[in-house]
């Protein structure tokens, strides 16, 4: 059969030339967005099938016919619309509208044209598919994702003028409806025809809008996300290289037009209401873009960072020496709220926060050596009023860097390096070195009264925290005073302020001194919390970790002098072991390797219990006095059932008793029957006891040497502490006459006696029953 011209071939069963009319009238209904009925869609089908599965070069002629017909249809109206229109706002949105109607194009077309997305395919994988000269398709290394590549081509141009070609576009038809041939198509026309030709007068007008509402204006935003969508589209189909362009240069625009923005009115703003104010508002900006920046550009991490960088140019680099001037008046006027919105400010760029802590670093050493350094000898010389003053200062100062800083690591460290250098400052104790030539001396209620003058001005510091730490450790004023929960507080203000000391060596040795003396006469407020704090003063880089584990061996001790306490009362019973004992007092004796403890706990005379502590003198490390002293018969009578006891425990070990070291309770009864508690030591109690046989006697200071078997000097300071005791006004041992020194005691003409009409005033008023302490400082 002969071909009639303009008629289909009839020798190629269905041809395109067949089946272009029924297409073309459905193509056309579908991009004018006409209503297209059932039929008509499952007839377009069929052609479609047809011509891709029957006719060789179907394919690419019914692409190109796509192509054109979208042009003639579409694209071509919309490009004379756009150029038309005068005004920049209406263009863009005129823009937005169309993109929005084309992209309902961009799903309904690959709908109607699967068919042709399988064939190319199949075409391909079997060599069948020809090039065309406005594409070409490509295998992507045998996978079934497959690379489409335009030509420039002008649909006016010859083949022959096309010269530039596209990069590769990805296909994959696994998924039809989101990256088909057809879509490619459609796509690549709006970014050559629509896109490209306007969108310098696009971004121009996005830019205008941006400004006028950082301005304050309201405007529509959409026109915005709309545009910024028709470019992220082209970004994710990959359709021409300059989409990618596009896309970073609206980001680009959007950035730059932030620093432009804020650097013209953040300076006027400045200097009209100030830093604070400034700001207030410059983080309320701050806030503004980083939400604008989520709804304009790409919600990643690297488009948000691009925002960050430009509000930190124009908000707060070119300001930062004028808020650090500023700084400087808060921090002296402690305007807190001031300081924490400097520092909210400053952390948005690294590296400004440190400028504000150093700042406040300098006040704090400023401040806090003027705060120590204006202390008067007497307050100098005194370790609780300086260290108390050094505790304010370590609070007012922690206290800022909590409000302001919110504990931030770096306030913390500069926090400690601040209280470093004030702390291991010798020039705070450098007036009274000068002025001072006593020695510490510890009160009968814990506290004290001196500094040690003449010592090493580094060590002064750490000698006065241990001085501290012995008045709020044992049973002090302070010490009663405070809850449980101000103790620990205290403490671990303490802790602290220890970690910091250069001088640690110097502090564990002072503080070795006084647990020892709190320890072996038991007036410490807490023995778990004493092992406590030494153990955390483990972990303090720099502690002398050996002097340390010397004083966890002195707990060790105590506990295990416990133990054995427990194991003597099993097998000895006091009441049994010395029923002949009858004495009203009570004594406990306590040496570097045994410590004794005997009560009454009732008015009969008889000894109630007896405690043994056994103390390793390598850990105690103290050469004590181990003299004889003349004690009660029952207590003499005691020595060698404990001894013999402790050798059955421990088979070569010898015990060696230290008397000087004790301590006790009396039971005293005055002349009117009232009856008071006595806390002596051993050689006050060898004194009393002279008189206990004879209570009215009088004796010369030669008697009492010769029944007490102390010496000279140790009975001079025995006998003061009962006759002028500073806590009484109403003293236990009568001298005649009256002496004013510690001096004169030891004169021959001297007598003294029990003073029968003892008795205890508080508040102005007698007791008719109470406790005394004669311990001042047991000879340690």
């Amino acid at each position: 059969m002969l071909k009639i011209n303009g008629q289909p071939d009839p020798s190629i069963i269905h041809s395109y030339d067949q089946h272009k009319p029924d297409i073309l009238r459905v193509l056309r209904k579908l991009v004018i967005k006409d209503q297209v009925t059932n039929d008509e869609w499952q007839d377009l089908f069929h052609h479609v099938h047809m011509v891709c599965s029957w006719d060789s070069t179907g394919c690419q002629r019914l692409i190109r016919c796509i192509e054109r017909e979208f042009y003639d249809g579409y694209i071509s109206p919309l490009k004379h619309r756009l150029k038309s229109v005068d005004d920049g706002y209406q263009q863009l949105k005129e823009y937005v509208e169309n993109w929005t109607d084309f992209t309902k194009h961009c799903i309904r077309l690959p709908m109607a044209f699967q068919q042709l997305d399988l064939a190319t395919r199949d075409a391909l994988l079997k060599g069948k598919f020809k090039s065309s000269s406005s594409f070409q398709l490509v295998q992507d290394n045998g996978k079934s994702a497959m690379k489409f590549k335009f030509y420039n081509n002008n649909l006016s141009q010859t083949p022959q003028q096309q010269k530039h070609e596209r990069p590769l576009i990805p296909i994959d038809f696994k998924n039809k409806n989101q990256y088909s041939l057809v879509r490619c198509i459609l796509v690549r026309q709006w970014a050559d025809r629509i896109l490209n030709p306007n969108i310098d007068r696009l971004s121009n007008s996005i830019k205008e809008l941006i400004i006028k509402e950082r301005c304050g204006f309201i405007i529509d935003a959409t026109l915005i996300t709309g545009f910024r969508q028709s470019l992220a589209y082209l970004e994710e189909l990959r359709i021409i290289d300059y989409h990618q362009n596009h896309m970073a240069q609206f980001e680009r625009m959007y950035v730059e037009s932030i620093e432009v923005f804020y650097s013209s009115i953040s300076d006027e703003y400045l200097k009209e209401y100030g830093v604070v104010r400034y700001i207030t508002w410059a983080l309320s900006k701050f806030e503004r873009e980083e939400q604008k920046a989520l709804q304009y550009l790409e919600a990643n991490s690297a488009s948000l960072k691009k925002v960050a960088e430009a509000c930190n140019r124009a908000l707060i680099k070119n300001f930062v020496e004028q808020i650090l001037c500023a700084s400087r008046n808060f921090i002296q006027t402690n305007q807190s709220d001031s300081l924490k919105l400097i520092f909210k400010f400053f952390s948005k760029i690294d590296g400004l926060v440190e400028k504000l802590l150093e700042e406040l670093r300098r006040h704090f050493v400023s401040s806090g050596l003027a705060c120590l350094t204006n202390l008067d000898s007497t307050q100098l010389g005194k370790p609780d009023l300086f260290v108390e003053k050094l505790l304010e200062v370590y609070c007012e100062f922690d206290g800022i860097v909590k409000v302001v800083f919110e504990d931030d690591i770096r306030a913390c460290l500069m926090l400690e390096k601040a209280l470093s250098l004030i702390i291991n400052d010798p020039h705070v104790f450098m007036s009274y070195n000068n002025n001072s030539n006593s020695n510490i001396q510890d009160n009968e209620n814990g506290s004290s009264t001196d500094v040690v003058a003449k010592s090493d001005p580094e060590a002064r510091c750490a000698e006065s925290l241990a001085h501290y730490c012995n008045i709020l450790f044992r049973k002090s004023p302070l010490s009663r005073k405070l809850s449980n929960e101000d103790f620990t507080t205290r403490l671990d203000q303490l802790y602290m302020i220890i970690k910091l000391l250069k001088n640690k060596e110097a502090f564990i040795r002072f503080h070795k001194q006084h647990l020892v003396k709190r320890l072996i006469p038991d007036a410490t407020i807490n023995l778990d919390k004493e092992e406590e704090f030494v153990n955390r003063l483990k972990d303090v880089s720099g502690m002398p970790l050996d002097e340390i584990n010397e004083l966890l061996r002195m707990f060790k001790d105590l506990k295990t002098s416990e133990l054995l306490a427990t194991k003597f009362a099993k097998i000895f019973k006091p009441a049994n072991a010395m029923e002949s004992v009858n004495n009203n007092n009570t004594i406990s004796n306590i040496s570097s390797q045994i410590s004794d403890r005997l009560s009454i706990q009732d008015g009969s005379g008889q000894l109630q219990s007896i405690n043994v502590r056994v103390l390793n003198p390598s850990a105690w490390s103290k050469k004590f006095d181990k003299s004889l002293i003349a004690l009660p018969d029952e207590i003499i009578m005691f020595m060698p059932i404990y001894e013999s006891f402790y050798k059955d425990q421990y088979e070569g070990r010898e015990l060696e008793w230290c008397h000087h070291l004790s301590n006790g309770v009396l039971s005293f009864k005055n002349s009117n029957g009232n009856k008071y508690d006595l806390e002596v030591t051993a050689p006050q109690l060898s004194i009393l006891y002279a008189f206990n046989d004879q209570p009215y006697s009088l004796k010369t200071f030669n008697e009492l040497r010769l029944l007490s078997n102390l010496s000279t000097n140790e009975l001079r300071r025995t006998i003061w502490s009962l006759v002028s005791n500073p806590k009484l006004r109403v003293q236990l041992i009568n001298c005649n006459p009256p002496m004013e020194t510690q001096k004169d005691l030891n004169r021959g003409t001297n007598l003294y006696s029990i003073n029968h009409n003892f008795v205890l005033i508080k508040n102005g008023k007698p007791q008719t029953k109470g406790r005394v302490s004669f311990i001042g400082k047991l000879q340690i």
